[in-house]
């Protein structure tokens, strides 16, 4: 059963103050009426009293939602909610029309492409969870989805404390700190008062393909810009022994399976990144600029992340150094043999 519960990193001042309260007010009316008795049933009846405050907060539910952004990272990670409340028995429907195209990788869950009207198809769910991101077109989303009146968990990657924004005792704040896969995997935990993590999406090989058949294959995927940049790395690459595969805005039923079997993905390319960590494909993301947090990072196999130096105005990954991009892969193929 799906309980309510409090952000894992949040709790409002008030709330705490409350429960302090009410547990001390229990604690002095037990000391009035029992004073006499051992401490045991004392205890016994606490415990009892908590597991009925419990059963009182779950909330019945079967259908549940997710709904999320539409970038392929975004519909990859809420599937680490969709495949951990499908293990538990619920009927899940994840609306998401990349992860759709995939649905050959997600066999064992039910995904329907979101369209335009997604509000009506959401009518139908006891229970929703949807990814707020920071941005305009998420919030105006969110205030729709408000209005149906159905239960609702957010899940807020940026939260802004200064917005004063209500949160429900289902919402999650993510931590900074984490990648967003473990972020989705502690609030979903969080949610269903579970107290073991999962960043496993049900992302299956389909049948007939090899994990890293070909390991000296290196598929390179660089931005417009930085291509020129790419030649040259491509050149130091074949020249230790590697074979490489170019591709460009390939559709994603086209390069998952290019991905799945080849030893190294470098790109610049966020979604297909992101796509080859959760393949367990040791990946090398060459950014644009430096991030503060992790939470952008690929949360499943660790890879290597560089960018240009700091003090580059305007950074863009096309002005990171060829020699930082050759050690990366050095550094890439050396971490991988270690593994191995």
């Amino acid at each position: 059963m799906l309980q309510s519960k409090y952000p894992i990193t949040y709790m409002p001042p008030l709330m705490l103050s409350y429960h302090v309260f009410q547990g001390y007010y229990l604690l002095v009316t037990f000391k009035i009426v029992f004073h006499k008795l051992p401490v045991l049933p004392i205890i016994i009846l606490f415990k009892a009293v908590g597991k009925l405050k419990e059963k009182k907060k779950q909330v019945p539910c079967k259908k549940i939602a997710i709904v999320c952004g539409s970038s392929l990272r975004e519909g990859l990670h809420m599937m680490v909610a969709s495949h951990r409340f499908a293990t538990l028995g619920y009927q899940v429907t994840t609306y998401h029309n990349k992860i759709f195209k995939l649905q050959r990788w997600f066999e064992e869950h039910h995904i329907e492409p979101r369209d335009g009207d997604i509000l009506k198809h959401l009518k139908n769910a006891d229970f929703v969870v949807y990814h707020h991101s920071d941005n305009e077109a998420s919030s105006e989303f969110l205030s729709q989805l408000r209005k149906l009146n159905i239960p609702l968990s957010i899940f807020f990657s940026h939260f802004n404390k200064n917005k004063k924004t209500k949160l429900s005792n289902f919402d999650q704040i993510f931590d900074k700190r984490q990648t967003m896969a473990d972020n989705i995997a502690y609030a979903t935990s969080s949610l269903l008062r579970l107290d073991n993590l999962s960043k496993n999406n049900g992302l299956t090989p389909l049948n007939g393909l090899e994990f890293r058949k070909y390991k000296k294959r290196v598929i390179l995927q660089p931005s417009i810009k930085a291509s020129s940049k790419y030649k040259k790395l491509e050149y130091f690459i074949q020249s230790v022994g590697f074979e490489t595969l170019w591709i460009d805005q390939i559709d994603i039923e086209l390069a998952a399976p290019l991905i799945y079997e080849s030893g190294y993905f470098i790109s610049s390319d966020s979604d297909l990144t992101h796509l080859a960590s959760n393949l367990q494909i040791p990946t090398l993301f060459i950014k644009g600029r430096q991030e503060k947090h992790s939470i952008y990072q690929p949360g499943w196999l660790r890879g290597i992340t560089i960018t240009p130096p700091i003090w580059f105005p305007k950074a863009k990954e096309s002005r990171t150094p060829l020699s930082r991009m050759l050690g990366a892969f050095k550094s890439l193929v050396a971490k991988d043999q270690i593994l191995l």
